[in-house]
């Protein structure tokens, strides 16, 4: 029941990051790949297109992969 409330509430703030990210592409004050990326780390539990994007990442940069799991920053793996 708690992943219930949760999730809407993080798809949600997913989406605000990704607009506050292509906002961050054209402006110069905003930090446009750190939104982008935080967006997407939100949205890879519940949309298959950014679960690819983060494996995808995982691939090409394993070293801040591997980082970032210590971290716990990056979404588990689901069996």
């Amino acid at each position: 029941m708690k992943w219930m409330t949760w999730r809407p509430m993080r798809i949600a703030l997913g989406v605000v990051f990704l607009l506050l990210g292509f906002a961050g592409l054209v402006l110069p004050v905003l930090q446009g790949l750190l939104f982008l990326f935080v967006g997407i780390m939100l949205l890879a539990p519940d949309i298959p297109f950014f679960k690819r994007i983060l494996d995808w990442l995982e691939v090409r940069f394993p070293k801040m992969a591997a980082h970032a799991k210590r971290w716990r920053w990056w979404p588990r793996k689901r069996t």
